[in-house]
């Protein structure tokens, strides 16, 4: 059955920790809690709501089709698509806009009216 799926595409980060935190946060010390910790991996998944329904979704026998936009840094999640013949359909590629420059920092007025009239 095909079933349209409306929602992101996305890369997770994932912070890999290589140990407990039961270790690192004392009970005694709570009051003064550092939640800063060492993180040497990170890695990198497919995800986004979308994603993550269609691919299920297809494990189940379905035909998913994602309705999504997306960037850029698609091209590896697209072959991930291909290589489990997730439709592209209705997938939009919005390229990235590189900001207009401005020649001179924009004026603003030195006093305003306030947006809206007071009634009493």
């Amino acid at each position: 059955m095909r079933t349209l799926i409306c929602g992101s595409l996305a890369f997770d980060s994932i912070m890999v920790f290589q140990d407990h935190f039961k270790h690192h946060i004392l009970p005694d010390k709570i009051h003064m809690l550092n939640v800063s910790f060492l993180v040497p991996e990170m890695r990198r998944e497919y995800g986004g709501c979308a994603g993550n329904i269609a691919y299920n979704l297809k494990l189940l026998g379905g035909e998913p089709l994602i309705m999504a936009t997306v960037g850029d840094d698609f091209s590896a999640y697209a072959e991930r698509l291909d290589a489990h013949a997730i439709s592209r359909d209705y997938i939009r590629h919005i390229a990235a806009r590189t900001p207009r420059r401005l020649s001179s920092p924009p004026t603003l007025p030195t006093t305003r009216s306030p947006p809206f009239t007071l009634v009493r």
